[in-house]
Parts: structure tokens; C-alpha cells; sequence
């Protein structure tokens, strides 16, 4: 048996890299292929295509690499008419997978959509695509499977793995303070701006300012900068504190609080226990292609704990909203009393929502959907 498995960054190789791991436990023999990363090709899965050649976030830069990205594209559709797989798992990537679902639909190739896509929240036109090519959805948020349910799209909830690797005991936070040289009395701020450079340049001044706002009157915090790789920062956000490129996870479970652009990491820091503040701003092409189907800013929640739950969990301060003293105000009431311990009890019920081992029933799931030979 030949599975495929397609992603196109980081966070969808560490899904496909456990996937993999259980897919040959459950079935010994299997021969895993694809769009790989380095943890997935460590997993054992043989690359089709290395995953940065998908790497691409925005409207502006699909657009500028998009000669490359149909080449690409039009490779993996040639692999699959010669490999013929039992069936393709595509993690996260919508733009990428769905495209080679409806590939798959043509071969008669069942597919697997990995990370349901959030049509609930913009692109609606995706769900109809979803019901039409995908033999199921494995989502990793619980409410989405009653959400594609609703929508005529078989889906399962496995949970999210990052639950099953996060920590937020005292042990773990120790060590990782130990690790990052921090004082065990010292009070530390986490400011994750974003993996990507534009994200970055979207929230580094903001989040500055919010560290100098909050230096007026608690002179002693101190400022710590996750970034995917060393140079993302300006040289005047560097000197407000240290950068930890590719330490975010580290940062999180060393770090008091945190003020963070919305994404993944906002689960990470719920699951690791630091109690956070989310503020996102949209730039450039994306602002003006994304931000008309957000509807309402104010009476949406883009965080992930905040949407876990479909409650405010944490504060959120979106676009216009994100401004430096709102955000200092909240983050203040982050570190200490009752405020930070109601967000630590909240983000108890967030863990045990996605907590569901969720490499093993993925594997679980796609396995029953291959036909039986």
C-alpha cells in the first residue's frame, strides 16, 4: 500500500511527520510519499518535492512566484497519475490541496483533507469544493465537525497534537527558563510577531511600543523576541530584547505573558500556560483582498483558545483596534491576580478539548476510508 502525503510548510510537516510515524505502526509495510519536510522525511515518508517549493504566504508573493508554483503543481499531478497511491492526505495548504483533490476525484484516488480549511470564517466557496472531492476531513479544532457536518462534508475530530507535545507544568517552565537564562523572580514578556518577514514588519513597532508603554511603570520586565530565523527584527525592536529565532515554543513556556499576532501560536501559549494578548494587523495586498470577508473585527475571534471555547478567553485587538496603550492595559492584567487566573483556568478546559492523540486517530482515519483489497 502506497499512501501520498502533501505539505507545503513547517507546522504541516510536524502533522504529517506524526501521521506518518502511526501510519506505519498501524500498518507495517506501508510506503509513505510526497511534498515532505525534514521532520517528515525523518519519519520515514520518501519526498517527491521538498515543501518550500509551497512555502508561500500571501496574495503578493503567490503571485510572484506563481510560474514555479504551477510547475510544481503540474509535477505532483504527473506523480500521481504514475503512482497511483491509495490514497492523498493534503495537511493544511488549502490553495495547494484542494487543487490536487480535484485531481484526485479525476484518478479515483480517495483524498484527505488534513486541517479543515476555515470557510466558516472567510472563503465560503470552499466548502462546496470540500463536499465535492474529499472523502473526509480530519479536523483538528472540535467545532468543525459539526460545522462541515453541516455543510454535507464528512469530517472527523481528531484533536490537535500540538497537546500532545506542550507541557505547562513548573518542571517544564524551569528548565526552560534555565535553557533561555532567564531568573527564576524575573518577570518575562514573550512578543511573537510572526514567522514570516511581512508579518513581522506588520507588528515589530507595535508590539515595541507596547513594551515602552508598559516600561513607564514596571521598569523591571523584561522583553524577549520569537522569531523563525536570526535578522527578522529591526535593529531598534533587537535592542528592546533578545531575539530567540526558532525558540518561540521555548519562549512561550519560559515567558509570564505574551503579546502575539493571532495563529497557531496562540494555542501554543495556552498549552504551554502563559496567559496572552493577541493583536494582529493586515498590510499591504492582503488587507485589501482579506480584510472585506472578516465581516465585523470586533464581533469575530480570530484566537485560537477564544474560538476553542467560542468565548473571550483572551483579549484580541484586531487591525484598528490594535493600538499600544489598549494593549499594555491588558497585558498588565495578564501577569498578575484574578484576570490571569481566570485565563489559566480557561486554558485547562482548552487542553482537554484537543487533547485526543491526535496522530492516532488520524492514522486511524485514513486507513478506514483506503478501499479494501
Amino acid at each position: 500500500m502506497k499512501i501520498a502525503l502533501v505539505c507545503a510548510e513547517s507546522s504541516g510537516d510536524s502533522l504529517g511527520a506524526g501521521l506518518a510515524q502511526r501510519l506505519a505502526e498501524l500498518r507495517p509495510g506501508v510506503v509513505l510519499a510526497g511534498v515532505t519536510g525534514p521532520a517528515m522525511r525523518a519519519a520515514g515518508v520518501h519526498s517527491w518535492l521538498d515543501h518550500g517549493v509551497f512555502n508561500i504566504m500571501g496574495y503578493g508573493a503567490a503571485l510572484a512566484a506563481l510560474p514555479r508554483l504551477l510547475r510544481a503543481r503540474g509535477q505532483l499531478r504527473k506523480l500521481l497519475r504514475s503512482e497511483r497511491p491509495a490514497a492523498l492526505v493534503g495537511i493544511d495548504a488549502p490553495d495547494l490541496n484542494l487543487r490536487l483533490a480535484q485531481d484526485c476525484q479525476r484518478l479515483g484516488i480517495p483524498y484527505v483533507q488534513y486541517v479543515c480549511p476555515s470557510f466558516w470564517a472567510w472563503r465560503p466557496e470552499r466548502a462546496k469544493l470540500l463536499e465535492q472531492c474529499c472523502a473526509l476531513v480530519l479536523a483538528i479544532l472540535p467545532f468543525e465537525q459539526k460545522l462541515c457536518e453541516q455543510q454535507g462534508i464528512k469530517a472527523r475530530f481528531v484533536g490537535h497534537r500540538l497537546a500532545d507535545e506542550i507541557s505547562a507544568d513548573a518542571a517544564t517552565r524551569s528548565a526552560a527558563r534555565e535553557q533561555l537564562g532567564i531568573g527564576a523572580d524575573e518577570k518575562l514578556i514573550a512578543l511573537l510577531p510572526g514567522s514570516r518577514m511581512r508579518e513581522v514588519k506588520a507588528h515589530e513597532r507595535l508590539f515595541a511600543a507596547v513594551a515602552q508603554q508598559c516600561r513607564k511603570e514596571y521598569a523591571d520586565w523584561r522583553y524577549g523576541w520569537g522569531t523563525l530565523r536570526p535578522g527578522m527584527l529591526s535593529s531598534a525592536a533587537a535592542e528592546l530584547g533578545k531575539e530567540y529565532p526558532g525558540r518561540a515554543r521555548l519562549l512561550l513556556q519560559a515567558a509570564d505573558a505574551a503579546v502575539m499576532k493571532s495563529g497557531t501560536a496562540t494555542l501554543e501559549a495556552a498549552l504551554a500556560g502563559c496567559p496572552q494578548v493577541i493583536a494582529h494587523r493586515l498590510t499591504g495586498l492582503d488587507k485589501w483582498l482579506a480584510l472585506p470577508k472578516l465581516g465585523d473585527l470586533s464581533k469575530s475571534f480570530f484566537g485560537l483558545p477564544n474560538l476553542i471555547l467560542d468565548r473571550q478567553v483572551v483579549p484580541e485587538f484586531m487591525q484598528d483596534r490594535a493600538e499600544p496603550t489598549a494593549i499594555a492595559a491588558a497585558l498588565q492584567q495578564m501577569m498578575q491576580g484574578e484576570e490571569r487566573e481566570k485565563v489559566l483556568a480557561d486554558y485547562a478546559k482548552v487542553r482537554e478539548a484537543v487533547a485526543q492523540d491526535a496522530d492516532r486517530r488520524a492514522a486511524e482515519a485514513v486507513l478506514e476510508i483506503i478501499p479494501s483489497t
